[in-house]
């Protein structure tokens, strides 16, 4: 086994990580939206009120999220997941047979790594502004009951009886967490890529270089045997 390649091992062990990390994004990002009854609570707002009854405030939810942005994590987070599988199978060959994948394959590698980093970060962008926007109108609006967005457990909520709230602040950590370190994962892949791209370009200038002074040797060789 190619363990002496240690950009090749490396990019196998990252892919595995990311592998595991996709998990933190569908399953707390599909457990959220389950939850909330097939409702995105990223950019959501509401406000508070007081229960004339029981003299107890509420929140009310006055407009839920764009759905799309919640599916788009659960999306991107199978898409990490896929292929960062491919990737690991893949390279994992290379690395049994103690070799490495062409320039092409090199190139390609490159360009998938920076088009999934580029939605990653756009949906980590996403999840971490949209969810911080629903927790300072749950804490800053004005008759608010909890001082922190941790309480949002404990307070009474107006919504739809089949919304379940529990646990909405634990799902959301865990989906920023799985996002910005899958990020930085797939950065450290790109950058990886670019290496390993750079070498092979390094190598083939090389290449290219000995066959040039190969024709020269062989040239003047020619020229010495004409004239003798």
């Amino acid at each position: 086994m190619g363990i002496g390649n240690i950009l090749l091992l490396s990019q196998v062990t990252a892919y595995v990580l990311l592998f595991l990390l996709s998990f933190f994004i569908i399953v707390p990002s599909g457990v959220n939206l389950n939850n909330f009854d097939g409702n995105c609570a990223l950019f959501a707002t509401g406000t508070w009120h007081e229960n004339k009854t029981t003299r107890h405030p509420y929140f009310s939810v006055d407009y839920w999220g764009d759905q799309s942005m919640c599916n788009f994590t659960i999306y991107i987070g199978i898409l990490s997941m896929l292929v960062s599988f491919i990737f690991v199978v893949r390279l994992s060959i290379f690395l049994f047979r103690e070799d490495d994948s062409s320039f092409l394959g090199a190139f390609l590698t490159l360009v998938i790594n920076s088009f999934i980093t580029v939605l990653l970060f756009s949906d980590c962008l996403v999840v971490t502004l949209g969810f911080n926007h629903f927790c300072d109108q749950l804490v800053k609006s004005p008759g608010s009951a909890i001082s922190k967005c941790e309480m949002a457990d404990l307070i009474q909520w107006d919504v739809d009886p089949l919304i379940v709230t529990s646990g909405m602040v634990v799902f959301f950590g865990m989906t920023e967490f799985g996002l910005w370190m899958s990020w930085i994962t797939w950065l450290c892949l790109l950058i990886m890529s670019t290496v390993k791209i750079w070498r092979y370009s390094q190598h083939e200038s090389f290449l290219r270089s000995m066959k040039r002074e190969r024709e020269r040797l062989f040239g003047h060789y020619s020229d010495q045997t004409q004239i003798i």
